[in-house]
Parts: C-alpha cells; sequence; structure tokens
C-alpha cells in the first residue's frame, strides 16, 4: 500500500512540463460523438473545443489524448511475477475501499463534482457496474478474466482495438 502513496505522491515530480501556451495536437473521443482533432494548450482546453464542436454543455465524457507524442508501452519488470487471482481482487476492492473513503472525506458540496468524474472513472477502471458513465476500454476486471483464463498479450490488444473500433464508428 505504501507503494502505491509513494507512486501517487511522486507523480508531479516525474511528468514532463510543458510550456503553458504552446499549442499541441489532441484528439478528442467521445462515446456517442466519435473523434475530434484539434490543437489546444492543455488537455482540458482540447476536450473544451470538442465539446463546442459537438454542441456539448460540458466536457464530461470526452477523453482527450495528445497525437504529437509516441504511445509505446515500456517494459519496466524484469521478472515475471506470478498472476494470484485473489490477491488481484484484494488490490481492486482496496482500491474501491480507499476511493470510497476519499469521497466521504470530502464537504458535500464537492461530493457531487468528485462523484461525477474522478471517483467515477476510477469505479470504471475497476470494472462493473458503477452507474455514472460509459465504461473503460479494457478494466481492471477485464484484466483479471484474461489473466484468470490464460489470454495472452495479443488477444487482450485485439479486445481493446475491436471496442475503440466499436466507439470510433
Amino acid at each position: 500500500m505504501n507503494e502505491i502513496y509513494t507512486i501517487l505522491q511522486n507523480f508531479n515530480k516525474v511528468a514532463e512540463p510543458v510550456a503553458e501556451n504552446k499549442e499541441r495536437p489532441y484528439v478528442c473521443v467521445h462515446a456517442k460523438k466519435g473523434k475530434y482533432e484539434c490543437t489546444a494548450s492543455s488537455s482540458y482546453a482540447a476536450a473544451k473545443k470538442a465539446a463546442e464542436h459537438w454542441g456539448l454543455k460540458s466536457t464530461a465524457g470526452i477523453d482527450t489524448h495528445l497525437s504529437d507524442v509516441e504511445h509505446v508501452a515500456e517494459e519496466t519488470v524484469t521478472e515475471a511475477v506470478e498472476f494470484d487471482p485473489q490477491e488481484f481482487e484484494y488490490i481492486m476492492d482496496e482500491i474501491r475501499n480507499l476511493a470510497d473513503q476519499a469521497l466521504q472525506m470530502l464537504p458535500r458540496g464537492d461530493r457531487a463534482a468528485a462523484e461525477a468524474y474522478w471517483y467515477a472513472h476510477i469505479l470504471g477502471a475497476i470494472g462493473g457496474d458503477h452507474g455514472y458513465m460509459g465504461g473503460s476500454m479494457h478494466t481492471m476486471a477485464n484484466s483479471l478474466k484474461n489473466a484468470a483464463s490464460g489470454s495472452d498479450e495479443d488477444e487482450a490488444w485485439e479486445s481493446i482495438e475491436r471496442t475503440a473500433n466499436n466507439l470510433l464508428r
């Protein structure tokens, strides 16, 4: 648990600094509206442009992705760790419980906004029914199912590609 806390504390220290007003290309995706490409000074500014383009009242449900960087997965684990489904489910429950605790700490006025945004994203990333928004293309529950069934990495990426293609149609 301390490892997760340390990673979260150091997150801002490892983020690459970007000039505040530099326009960069973004691809914005909405489950019902499709894809929109634009340039903006931040991911939020890009989401606002996409919402305006689609005539939406807010940026809810819009995912933004920088399109001027190559997204490549880097192998950081040097040794394979044996998969333990019970331990993985325990971690999923711990994340859910910690998100619940954090939500309950908030003042009532901020709680509704948190439920609509970061809390919903955390529950969506874990997987299962959460009642807030669409879902993630690949959740922790998907990973648990794939690893427990012995699916390989190629099968997981094919599943993600199918989901993404269906969203962009």
